[in-house]
């Protein structure tokens, strides 16, 4: 919100400077001129090549300030800038390389559960909890779908996962481990995450794929890529994985770069994936592609869904339901029909078009 507020600050500044300069500079002259004629018709005194010399004089003067105005703006925008900077200097530094507890133990590879007991969490500064005392527990290799309104709570749970996100009160625990015991490192090792906006760089497919992972073979981007669906569009670009994208991917479709994303993830063979509302901004046709994709890569590894569309979530393993950061309900989608008035309400709204 300071950040906000300064933006904005700086903007309004930007937009009076220059026309408040102009508008100085303007009755500046009207002045100066009203004064050296009433001094000629009425005094006698002055000559009209004097007037007009000190009217010259005055324009000149008045375009010598208007770069100031200019600088303000520069000194505005840099210092919103700079404190943006500055925050995320200030940031505490994740124990993940050399600021590693070197006493932490590594965590095993996750083959048994993932429990969240007694969870809460409050953002700084709200009073209001994002997430209230959610207690569950997922068995390895299961797809969980978690739904609810937007503002539920659902992403905020989940980021607790690779601890993006620490909780206030309560645990999360992988094969009965408390994850803030065990190296963050060794955390997220095993952690493939696929969030709503596909993240993409300048560079070659390959590149893009095999970007965080060091020594990976172009065998393993393409068994990777053929997992996650996306081998088929590669093929049909003019150079294959060699093929050169701009920043964002831009000249893909949104499941394309999609897919792409996932393909990352699965590179990775984490244990645990998350998939963060991967399928809410694509059409019906990449949504099930990437749906495909899904259900392809579930054998080994324990799923979590964050979706609004029932496509995705329908023929999940159980369905978590979240509203006003609680579960209120949790089942297979015929049970959550049938006794949730939440998940009902999401179907009729956000899901219309396939619960039909």
């Amino acid at each position: 919100r300071g950040l906000y507020n300064e933006e904005m600050k700086m903007r309004r500044v930007k937009a009076i400077s220059s026309p408040m300069v102009e508008t100085l500079g303007l009755w500046s002259v009207i002045l100066v001129a009203t004064l050296a004629a009433w001094v000629i018709l009425q005094q006698d005194q002055a000559e009209p090549a004097r007037f007009m010399t000190v009217l010259v004089a005055l324009s000149a003067a008045a375009n010598s300030f208007k770069p100031l105005s200019t600088l303000s703006n520069t000194l505005y925008e840099a210092s919103a800038a700079a404190e943006r900077v500055l925050q995320i200097l200030q940031v505490a530094v994740e124990p993940t390389g050399a600021e590693a507890n070197p006493e932490a133990p590594r965590l095993a590879r996750h083959q048994h559960t993932i429990e969240f007991d007694s969870v809460r969490f409050s953002y700084p500064g709200d009073d209001r909890s994002a997430v209230r005392g959610v207690s569950l527990a997922v068995q390895q290799g299961q797809l969980v779908a978690v739904v609810g309104p937007n503002g539920s709570g659902k992403t905020t749970l989940l980021s607790m996962i690779p601890r993006l996100l620490e909780p206030t009160h309560g645990r999360v625990l992988i094969d009965a481990t408390d994850i803030r015991t065990v190296s963050l490192r060794s955390l997220r090792e095993q952690i493939g995450f696929v969030t709503q906006d596909p993240i993409l760089f300048e560079g070659s497919i390959a590149d893009n794929i095999a970007y965080g992972q060091r020594h990976v073979s172009l065998a393993q981007i393409e068994a990777a890529a053929a997992t996650a669906g996306a081998q088929g569009f590669i093929a049909t670009l003019p150079h294959g994985y060699r093929s050169q994208l701009q920043a964002d991917g831009s000249g893909l479709s949104g499941g394309q770069r999609q897919r792409l994303c996932i393909a990352r993830a699965l590179l990775r063979d984490p244990a645990i994936l998350i998939l963060d509302e991967a399928t809410s901004q694509i059409d019906a046709d990449s949504e099930a592609q990437i749906s495909e994709a899904l259900w392809a890569i579930r054998p080994g590894r324990t799923t979590f869904v964050i979706a609004h569309r029932l496509s995705t979530v329908i023929d999940a393993d159980r369905i978590i339901v979240m509203e006003q950061g609680a579960v209120v309900d949790q089942g297979r989608h015929d049970q959550l029909l049938e006794r949730c008035p939440t998940y009902r309400l999401l179907t009729r709204t956000q899901m219309q078009p396939l619960a039909v």
